[in-house]
């Protein structure tokens, strides 16, 4: 299950002239990810001098997994969209939930009346979105009208499980692809 980083500060304690609040979606430990984004910020509204930039092996992965890692694909849940038909969100990651950006996620629209893993029916390359830095991915232009059958590959990992769903108006599916490794 994904995970969200959290964190609220404020400052300074006796006197509180500012309150921040950090939410990163999909960012995992609040004291690993969102912390040093608040402290960032307080720094910024006190005039303090910004604390050195490091990479942090900790949270990321170091290169892309072998085309031959095997990938399991959750349906994690929906929500209602206000964008008209219907979006799909979502994040890859590796097996310890770190995100895995540059990641190709291919979205099909499928033919034919059930979508299952074993399918034959007809697919059509709808587009190709590619996750971020946080391992999340986008695709805002899902149409039930044109058929509700959907799913999504990992373009560059063939043993990955696809996700397959049906899709309806007004709604954002969150999705996850996490690493066998």
């Amino acid at each position: 299950m994904t995970s969200h980083a959290w964190f609220t500060a404020y400052a300074p304690a006796r006197n509180p002239e500012i309150a921040v609040v950090v939410f990163v979606y999909g960012g995992g430990e609040g004291s690993a990810v969102a912390l040093p984004i608040a402290g960032d910020v307080l720094r910024y509204y006190f005039g303090l001098e910004t604390r050195e930039k490091t990479d942090n092996p900790a949270l990321t992965v170091d290169e892309p997994p072998p085309a031959d890692t095997p990938f399991a694909a959750r349906l994690l849940g929906a929500d209602s969209w206000g964008g008209g038909g219907a979006a799909v969100t979502g994040f890859v990651l590796d097996k310890a939930g770190l995100p895995i950006p540059g990641i190709t996620i291919n979205v099909f629209a499928e033919g034919g009346s059930t979508p299952d893993a074993g399918s034959t029916a007809s697919k059509e390359l709808v587009a190709q979105v590619t996750s971020g830095p946080t391992g999340q991915f986008d695709f805002n232009a899902i149409d039930p009208a044109r058929t509700p059958h959907w799913r999504l590959t990992l373009a560059d990992h063939p043993n990955g499980q696809p996700l397959i769903f049906d899709a309806e108006i007004g709604n954002r599916y969150i999705v996850e692809f996490e690493s066998g490794m």
